[in-house]
């Protein structure tokens, strides 16, 4: 048995909400990967399906904690894609198709009638007006999330983003996490 110290505890926070829409700003891979790994254990004590998007590297070190933690037929609830295929995908983040291709990947659960929660580490290549197209891609991700009740992490490395994009993730997220910390956020304005 793998024990994980100094874990922000989701799950407890999260019955706040049947809809939760969380900005994890991380800093330390260990640290994410040890939040990631809760979040899934989470979901599998309810039962939930997970839908992972992630980098192939984190995913690698993530598979094999999984491995170990859960059994066969718990592994089969949790789906896995690469965040480089849905994000960059059509060449640049193009916010209306990305939101349409989750939308319809959510849709496929819940047409089964399955409690499903998202884990997305957001990357992007670069590409001009970024700042103002990640804002808009939040804030239509906000709204999808409430419409379909999902519990949802999108995941932001804090190298990645200026004070600016920073402000405006906290603005589109109901929740603020970082690797030690879980707030809700002081700058969310539902759109």
């Amino acid at each position: 048995m793998v024990i994980i110290k100094n874990m922000v505890q989701l799950t407890d926070y999260l019955k706040l909400s049947n809809a939760a829409h969380i900005f994890y700003l991380f800093e330390d891979r260990n640290l994410y990967l040890d939040n990631l790994i809760a979040y899934v254990k989470g979901g599998m004590e309810r039962d939930h399906h997970l839908l992972i998007i992630e980098n192939s590297d984190i995913y690698k070190e993530a598979a094999q904690r999984i491995d170990s933690l859960f059994s066969s037929e718990q592994k089969k609830r949790i789906h896995y894609l690469n965040n480089y295929l849905f994000y960059r995908q059509y060449g640049v983040f193009h916010t209306h198709k990305i939101i349409e291709h989750f939308g319809e990947m959510i849709h496929s659960f819940l047409n089964e009638k399955d409690s499903i929660r998202t884990w997305a580490h957001v990357e992007w290549n670069e590409q001009d007006d970024i700042i103002r197209i990640l804002k808009e891609y939040e804030d239509l991700a906000d709204c999808c999330v409430n419409d379909f009740g999902l519990m949802s992490v999108c995941a932001y490395n804090s190298s990645d983003l200026c004070a600016s994009l920073q402000t405006n993730m906290m603005r589109s997220h109901k929740y603020l996490m970082t690797d030690t910390e879980f707030v809700r956020s002081p700058l969310y304005k539902n759109i």
